[in-house]
Order: C-alpha cells, then structure tokens, then sequence
C-alpha cells in the first residue's frame, strides 16, 4: 500500500493537496456492514517521535476501538 508524508512550512498548500484527495477519492459506505471505507486516512502527526503515539492517532483516525495502554506490537498489528 503505497504512502505519502506532505512535510512542510506554513502557507505551503498542503491542506489544498489533501482536501483535492479527499474530494477526488471519497468514503465508500458498505450498506451490508454499515462501514464506511475511506481511501485516504489523514491524520495529524503527533508531536512527539515516538511509535506508540503514532499508532495511537493512527487508531483514533481510523475509529479503531481503543483498550488503553496496548504494547506497541498489538498497536502496530491492529493498525
């Protein structure tokens, strides 16, 4: 599954770039499951470098259901 990171100063246009990919690519709601699936996740990064907290915002993006202070490989598997 391909990846992208925008990186960037202020004022640079990288909300433009994702709100075009959220409009050109919208939500598919399955009627069966009742789940939606977006095919674009956007999430903000937190601002500390550690994989616990990125997996963790990850989930929360997704509307994973959270169980609290999971060890970083069950995050990582679940997300």
């Amino acid at each position: 599954m391909p990846c992208l990171l925008i990186y960037g100063d202020s004022g640079m246009g990288k909300t433009k770039i994702i709100e075009r990919f959220r409009r050109d690519f919208p939500a598919e709601f399955d009627p069966k499951t009742g789940i939606e699936h977006p095919p674009i996740v956007v999430m903000e990064m937190p601002p500390g470098p550690e994989e616990r907290r990125f997996y963790a915002q990850l989930l929360d993006t997704l509307k994973a259901p959270s169980y609290g202070q999971e060890r970083l490989d069950v995050l990582e598997r679940t997300a």
